[in-house]
């Protein structure tokens, strides 16, 4: 039975997805072992075996990582009690000010549960890119911060994803850029209602 156009376009969405991601994060590529150190993460020269859906523990952790940096507060912004000013909820406004972020708000920015983010968070911390420390707005709480080293390493992170994406969508214009970002909003739209 021949496949409709809506079939086609869904299939080559998914094929563009998977090969996307694949290309982004290095999945399936772990032939120099893993990223981080003394991890159990896989055996050098052969991708993890894992379900359907399921990050691979190396990606997760980097995911940590960049995540972290994403929500710090610049130093001098922290001082001077100012809040950034570009729109997005800041740290201050998700119940932590300064650099770092509960585990619970990790847990719910990766999608994955406490048990796996404790895992994950005990290897950073045990490898030095994570410490934990008490939240000065909520000293019963704790936050998940960078370490120097941390943080040179999810700064790193950022730019070798910035410059795939920048080769991954280099063959197309800026307004083919603006146009299917325009399309790919359209349709997650319909698929939310």
């Amino acid at each position: 039975m021949k496949r409709t156009n809506e079939e086609m376009l869904y299939i080559e969405l998914i094929h563009f997805t998977r090969g996307a991601r694949r290309y982004l994060h290095g999945e399936g590529q772990h032939a120099e072992g893993p990223a981080f150190p003394g991890g159990p993460d896989c055996p050098p020269g052969r991708p993890p075996h894992r379900p359907h859906g399921h990050r691979s523990p190396v990606l997760a952790r980097e995911r940590i990582l960049t995540l972290l940096l994403e929500h710090e507060v610049p130093q001098e912004q922290e001082r001077e009690n100012v809040l950034p000013s570009d729109g997005k909820e800041s740290p201050a406004e998700n119940g932590t000010f300064g650099a770092g972020l509960r585990q619970k708000q990790l847990t719910e920015l990766m999608r994955i549960n406490a048990s796996t983010m404790s895992e994950f968070i005990g290897h950073l911390e045990s490898d030095g890119y994570v410490e934990r420390n008490v939240d000065p707005s909520d000293k019963r709480a704790t936050l998940i911060t960078l370490t120097e080293k941390g943080r040179a390493r999810a700064c790193e992170l950022q730019d070798e994803r910035k410059e795939k994406m920048n080769q991954l969508f280099s063959p197309l214009t800026e307004e083919e850029r603006t146009e299917l970002f325009r399309l790919l909003n359209k349709l997650q739209r319909r698929a939310e209602e």
